[in-house]
């Protein structure tokens, strides 16, 4: 079993435990055991030399849970900016993945106390398996869409994970603004010019 099938597995694991102990959340993707899961078996699929970018952002919304996918709501912009740079097969070089799995139809409806528990739990579990992999994975690129509630706001847990990066990893690790309506532009032109100062380093 290579490092990528280890985490879909364990990723599979803690939505079933979550999805078990918060049953009044929605999760996306939505797991049961021994039950074909499209998304966990897509992942299985990557292959960890192929693999260049982890890419997460910040949970599922209304677009996500229909498709069980990721970025493919408001943040459709980031998939179609790794298919239009890296070409043919590029869903092979990309992971795309959440800070947590909570749906919810707008990001700050994470922010009630139903959800507290559940919000902490999901994004230190997502972080670890994240940050596991990224460390692993020693020519991958792990770029975050979304990061001003790291230190103060919703994301804090997930955040902290970040200081407990070793140097060479925070080499590999590209905070990314989080994508809007107005501003979505200027992001993908940030996220380009990102794209080209660490292009030579993935080589």
């Amino acid at each position: 079993m290579d490092k990528l099938q280890k985490f879909a597995e364990n990723f599979q694991k803690m939505l079933i435990q979550w999805k078990t102990a918060y049953q009044e959340i929605d999760f996306v993707p939505d797991v049961s055991e021994n039950i074909f899961c499209p998304f966990i078996e897509n992942i299985k699929k990557l292959k960890p030399n192929d693999l260049q970018y982890i890419v997460v952002g910040d949970n599922p919304g209304q677009t996500e849970k229909e498709q069980q996918l990721y970025f493919v709501g408001r943040t459709k912009y980031i998939r179609m900016f790794f298919e239009s740079m890296l070409g043919k097969e590029w869903e092979k070089k990309v992971l795309f993945l959440n800070k947590t799995p909570i749906f919810s139809k707008e990001t700050d409806d994470l922010n009630t106390k139903d959800k507290k528990a559940a919000l902490e739990e999901t994004q230190r579990g997502m972080a670890e398996l994240i940050f596991a992999l990224h460390r692993d994975l020693k020519k991958c690129h792990l770029w975050i869409v979304g990061h001003s509630q790291f230190e103060k706001g919703i994301f804090v847990p997930f955040g902290d994970i970040i200081n407990n990066a070793s140097d060479e990893q925070k080499t590999r690790i590209c905070l990314l603004k989080h994508p809007s309506y107005k501003g979505m532009a200027y992001d993908i032109l940030d996220t380009i010019n990102k794209y080209k100062s660490m292009k030579g380093k993935t080589k």
